[in-house]
C-alpha cells in the first residue's frame, strides 16, 4: 500500500458531486470533488486496486468519501463520513500496515481503516461508526472504526 501523488492521477468533474478518474490506463468515477488522498494497493495487501478520499467541497458540512475499487477503477465499496453542520479536515493519512490505513478526520478522531480479504457480510446500518454512511449491501469489503 502507498500514497500516489495527486500528479499520477487525472481527475476532473464529471457530474454534479462526483469525479471522473484516471490512473494507469483505466478510468472510473467516483464520489466527491476534491481529490484529499488516493492510495494504490498492492501485491502485499489483501486485494489489489485503489483507495480515494474524496471531500465535497462544502463549507461547514464537508462530507469525506472513501470508495475502494478494484485494479481496473470499478467500484468495489464505498462509504461517506459526515453529518449535517459538522465539519471535518482531512489529515495527517498514514498506512499502518498492509490494508490498513489511518487519518483524523471530524472531532480530531483518529480513524482507522482495513481493507478485507475477502468481502464480509454486513448487516444494513450495524457495525459502523456514528456518522458513517454506507449505500445498503449486504457486503463489506473494508471496515471503518474510531478505538484506536
Amino acid at each position: 500500500m502507498r500514497f500516489l501523488d495527486h500528479r499520477q492521477l487525472g481527475v476532473a468533474p464529471a457530474t454534479a458531486g462526483s469525479s471522473a478518474i484516471a490512473v494507469d490506463g483505466h478510468s472510473g468515477r467516483v464520489e466527491g470533488v476534491v481529490l484529499e488522498a488516493a492510495v494504490v494497493l498492492e501485491a502485499e495487501d489483501p486485494i489489489q486496486g485503489w483507495l480515494f478520499f474524496m471531500t465535497d467541497d462544502v463549507p461547514y458540512e464537508d462530507m469525506l468519501t472513501i470508495t475502494l475499487t478494484d485494479a481496473g477503477l470499478r467500484p468495489l465499496d464505498r462509504a461517506r463520513i459526515g453529518a449535517p453542520y459538522v465539519t471535518g479536515t482531512f489529515r495527517a493519512p498514514r498506512i499502518d500496515g498492509p490494508g490498513r490505513l489511518s487519518f483524523d478526520f471530524i472531532d480530531e478522531r483518529r480513524w482507522h481503516l482495513a481493507v478485507l480479504a475477502r468481502p464480509t457480510l454486513a448487516l444494513p446500518f450495524v457495525g459502523d461508526p456514528r456518522g458513517v454512511h454506507r449505500p445498503l449491501r449486504l457486503h463489506r469489503h473494508f471496515t471503518l472504526d474510531t478505538s484506536g
